[in-house]
């Protein structure tokens, strides 16, 4: 198929002009609603990435709104999609055929450790609302997921949430608190999707996620099935031109878009004033390649790179001033519940940055401290 071909700063005001970077969201659902998740990760330095991507697109966030969609409200729940996610609760139904799915280590884990996995299902019967931290009469077992580092019981509540036996009831700290499922929603009226129909919630949330998408970021999406079939959707609405390919002047990556967005790509002005600093996982920027190809800036996130090996810091953050990346940042937060300046690169020397980069650190000081 021929592309389409599309200039960077084009493209550039279209993926921000989408992103509630010009004008904000009036709440966190009407954010979620259009991009379907947010990534989350645990790391908290001035706060976590998921808190402060949505702090950028919600006019008057605050983290007790956040807590309240999760764990009051329960108009949000934690699930996979964008990887590790934040997502909204009508969706929950697109993703029942992901918590039914069985790949081989499934299997293996529930045969190795059913007992555990049923002791762990009666005490949650009997005291409703449970931690790891509570199952230390039962047996530890494997680590379950890559990132668990010891073998304990988390791994059995991590298991059944996987398969949605459990929901995450509350946090506290970084602590999860799980739940029956069926206690903390009405999960029986709710709609059923099917394999297919879930993949194809999944095709269509990688554009909504990211505005345009290259085939490595389908693949995060679909998490226990086979990527080829994601693929294969690809391949299929590009012929049908549902799809398009884009040529990115200057870069020799592939992307893709949807074709009703084409309008909006070529009619994109530079609509975005001021200055949001942008933390590793935000939508903008997850993926790096956009980042070089479009915005001519290249990041990486080091806050897993070994220290005597960072170019920069722990937790560099984009800067994103008047429409361009200028550069990145890193912070500390002290005790008082300020925000200090560890480094800033950056060639932008204006009084206006300077003054824009003030207020956001004020902004961000609230943040911490609500």
């Amino acid at each position: 198929m021929k592309a389409y071909k599309i200039s960077k700063e084009k493209l550039k005001n279209y993926l921000i002009g989408r992103s509630f970077l010009n004008n904000k969201a009036k709440s966190i659902l009407e954010v979620l609603r259009k991009i379907k998740c947010i990534q989350v990760d645990p790391i908290n330095v001035i706060a976590r990435s998921h808190e402060l991507a949505l702090f950028n697109r919600v006019e008057n966030f605050s983290l007790k709104d956040l807590n309240d969609g999760l764990y009051g409200k329960r108009n949000l729940f934690e699930y996979w999609m964008q990887l590790f996610s934040i997502i909204p609760l009508e969706y929950y139904g697109y993703l029942s055929a992901r918590r039914k799915a069985r790949e081989s280590w499934h299997s293996e884990y529930y045969q190795k450790h059913k007992r555990e996995i049923n002791l762990t299902l009666k005490f949650i019967l009997e005291k409703g609302v449970v931690s790891s931290k509570d199952l230390k009469h039962i047996p530890k077992a494997d680590s379950l997921f890559s990132w668990s580092n010891d073998s304990s019981s988390s791994s059995l509540l991590e298991y059944l949430w996987d398969i949605g036996k459990l929901m995450i009831h509350h946090r506290e700290k970084n602590q999860k608190y799980y739940s029956l499922t069926n206690d903390l929603i009405d999960e029986k009226n709710m709609k059923k999707a099917s394999y297919e129909e879930l993949v194809g919630f999944y095709f269509r949330s990688a554009f909504d996620y990211l505005g345009i998408v290259r085939k490595p970021f389908l693949s995060h999406r679909i998490g226990y099935s086979d990527n080829l079939k994601l693929f294969s959707i690809l391949e299929e609405s590009c012929r049908k031109g549902d799809i398009v390919k884009l040529e990115v002047e200057g870069a020799a990556t592939t992307y893709y878009a949807t074709a009703d967005s084409l309008s909006e790509i070529e009619g994109s002005l530079r609509g975005h004033e001021g200055l949001n600093i942008l933390p590793p996982l935000d939508p903008l920027i997850i993926d790096r390649r956009v980042l070089k190809d479009v915005f001519d800036f290249e990041y990486t996130w080091e806050a897993y790179v070994p220290k005597d090996k960072r170019k920069f810091g722990y937790y560099g953050m984009s800067l994103l001033y008047n429409g361009r990346i200028v550069g990145q940042i890193e912070f500390r937060r002290t005790k008082a519940g300020k925000v200090d300046l560890v480094k800033l690169e950056t060639n932008e020397k204006t009084k206006g940055f300077k003054k824009a980069l003030g207020l956001e650190i004020e902004r961000l000081e609230k943040l911490i401290s609500s």
